[in-house]
């Protein structure tokens, strides 16, 4: 329902509203009052650890980069990354599906984290980086929405609609603050701000500090407006302006007045941030010093300033804000090098073969438990109802879609009509890769226990076990294949896959 729709019967009734003042007023009341979007507030990764800092380059930083040579190779770039202690990288939507799987692939080799800008001019574009999001396994998406100029209305309505298609891929999503987009007026970002429940920015400050000639504190109107952004971020970036060029060298050691400035802006919203913060939820920031023409150069065309050194220098001052936001806010977790790389969960005790279960009716192969975790066939439709009887609270189902045409009902609506949780990840030698690997895992680990995971006859089912079994609890692969032999599982499908999977990530 529009907003024009969901209003229409207020309009006779209230004669006084043919004022245009008191028309105006009444549409940001009801903006103010439109219910929030169930989206994830920001970047959380599904653990108890305190709220911490994560610090990304930008990729684009790093074009023509050394100054005084070839352009490093995107593998060398991404190794620089990595060996200078970054968390990982923020890179623009790439064009191409073989582009996004060879950043992912330097990602997961370097251990690297993965966040996507994407500059979206309508839902379509949105929904394009949304996949890709998924292709590379990328965390949060940042939007610089255009175009530039727009009402308050039809911005409010862009943001609103690409929040709600974010959140309804599972995906973070970010408003970034840039010039040329729609975040260029800095009193029309203000409103969006106070009247858009859940909105989250990436706050790139340098950007008005430009545009408004911010040259020293400001004065209380931009002050105000700055504040109404920095109090919703979730990322800021590294960049620093003095009110006549977009980006300045400040020094070896980073203090300078207009460092210290911009430190400020930057605490303020880790402060705040930190202050609703919730365990496994992650804060970016971001060093974006840009190639030429945001950098300066002199007549030969060669940059005055080392960006590279001057994006250390740049990630050491978010750094010590953020540590000194930390001591402020009292709660939160100071950074330290790789603090922010994925964590191994403990290795806790693996769950025994509590024997075979024939409380639940299977249809192909058998049912058995290992602690919370019962590892199953397909069984059919009268048995989820005996699985939620036996006090399982949750059911994935792991079978292509192909697979289910022929069972004559829905295990979905099954499964919802007894109230119970349900997961559908689609698994098959030929898909299986690192992203269905991890989100496999990641279902598994926070369904709700017991927890009943059900393919076809069962041989999947025990590879993914050994998959999940290797990753939380650090079991050989070959004590799985051995236990599922006792149990007369044939062969554990996805063997291979499982056992480099385990190699390359430490299991």
């Amino acid at each position: 329902m529009t907003t024009t729709d969901r209003h229409a019967p207020l309009s006779r009734p209230l004669q006084w509203l043919r004022l245009p003042a008191l028309r105006v007023s009444l549409v940001v009341l009801l903006a103010a009052a439109a219910p929030a979007v169930a989206a994830p507030r920001w970047i959380n990764d599904g653990t108890d650890r305190p709220p911490r800092l994560s610090v990304e380059q930008a990729i684009w930083a790093m074009g023509k980069l050394p100054r005084d040579g070839a352009e490093w190779s995107r593998e060398e770039k991404v190794a620089r990354i990595a060996a200078a202690k970054f968390d990982g990288f923020m890179v623009f939507l790439p064009g191409s599906e073989e582009e996004q799987n060879a950043w992912r692939a330097l990602a997961e080799k370097h251990g690297l984290a993965i966040t996507l800008q994407c500059a979206p001019a309508n839902l379509d574009d949105l929904r394009v980086a949304l996949d890709a999001c998924e292709r590379m396994n990328a965390r949060g998406l940042v939007a610089m929405i255009r175009p530039t100029f727009v009402t308050y209305e039809e911005g409010a309505r862009k943001i609103r609609t690409m929040m709600e298609a974010s959140a309804e891929a599972g995906v973070p999503f970010y408003l970034e603050t840039h010039r040329g987009t729609i975040t260029q007026d800095l009193m029309l970002t203000k409103r969006w701000a106070e009247t858009i429940p859940g909105i989250q920015f990436h706050a790139d400050l340098s950007h008005f500090v430009i545009s408004y000639e911010v040259g020293r504190p400001p004065p209380p109107p931009i002050a105000e407006a700055f504040d109404a952004i920095l109090t919703r971020a979730g990322m800021v970036d590294g960049r620093i302006g003095n009110g006549e060029q977009v980006q300045i060298d400040i020094g070896p050691d980073g203090d300078t007045r207009h460092a210290r400035l911009f430190a400020g802006w930057w605490k303020r919203a880790m402060v705040s941030w930190l202050k609703r913060a919730k365990p496994g939820d992650v804060f970016v920031f971001k060093p974006e010093l840009g190639p030429p023409g945001y950098s300066i150069v002199g007549p030969d065309g060669r940059e005055l300033s080392d960006r590279w050194a001057q994006a250390l220098v740049m990630r050491d001052l978010g750094i010590r804000t953020w540590n000194a936001a930390v001591k402020e806010a009292g709660v939160g977790q100071p950074w330290a090098p790789g603090g922010d790389r994925p964590a191994k969960p403990a290795l806790a005790a693996a769950p025994k073969l509590e024997g075979e279960i024939f409380d639940i009716f299977i249809l192909r192969g058998s049912c058995f438990k290992l602690g919370d975790y019962y590892l199953a066939g397909q069984p059919v439709q009268p048995a989820y109802a005996s699985a939620k009887e036996i006090g399982i609270k949750s059911i994935v189902n792991v079978r292509m879609e192909r697979e289910l045409a022929g069972l004559g009902y829905s295990i979905a609506d099954t499964v919802a009509a007894l109230d119970l949780e349900y997961h559908h990840i689609p698994v098959a030698p030929s898909n299986m890769d690192d992203a269905r690997a991890k989100r496999f895992i990641d279902i598994v680990r926070k369904a709700k226990k017991p927890v009943l995971i059900h393919g076809s006859n069962g041989n999947r089912v025990w590879g993914l076990w050994a998959l999940f079994a290797g990753s939380e609890f650090g079991v050989p692969v070959d004590e799985t294949k051995a236990l599922a032999a006792k149990c007369q599982i044939r062969k554990l499908v996805i063997e291979d896959f499982v056992r480099d999977y385990l190699k390359r990530h430490g299991r």
